[in-house]
């Protein structure tokens, strides 16, 4: 028999292919280096604004160059790991760089906030990725 004459499944009708872990990845792997190198290219541009006191001076521009290089290196890492790990901690790594990475740009503002403020807020980012990441993995799984 034929896969569309198959018992059970009707005249015309095939079955879908289970999704692996791979396909279960909201971009393929191209366009998740493009945007992981946009993402750190605004994270860079960001975090040199924030730390701008006045002058543009060569540590400024090396925070912002460093800062925005290792966020894209952290996002394609996550993006290229992610599938062999499981919902929870595959969440968690994400969720942990999201926090890190909103605490840090606020620790570079000159208002003086203080450890315990940045922490604070980092954490309530990570709470809030964790839960959207692990619901959208748990979810999707094939």
């Amino acid at each position: 028999m034929s896969e569309t004459m198959k018992p059970g499944l009707g005249a015309g009708r095939t079955r879908r292919p289970t999704k692996s872990p791979e396909s279960m990845d909201i971009w393929p792997a191209r366009t998740a280096e493009v945007v992981a190198a946009v993402a750190g290219a605004a994270y860079g541009v960001w975090a040199a604004a924030v730390h701008n006191t006045g002058a543009i001076t060569f540590v400024v521009v090396a925070l912002g160059v460093v800062s925005g290089v290792v966020l894209a290196v952290l996002i394609v890492l996550l993006h290229r790991a992610g599938p062999s790990l499981s919902a929870g901690p595959r969440a968690a790594l994400w969720a942990g760089l999201a926090g890190a990475a909103v605490a840090f740009l606020r620790s570079l503002a000159p208002s003086g906030a203080g450890v315990a403020f940045c922490f604070l807020l980092g954490l309530i980012v990570a709470s809030g990725t964790f839960v959207a990441a692990y619901y959208r993995y748990y979810t999707s799984r094939g």
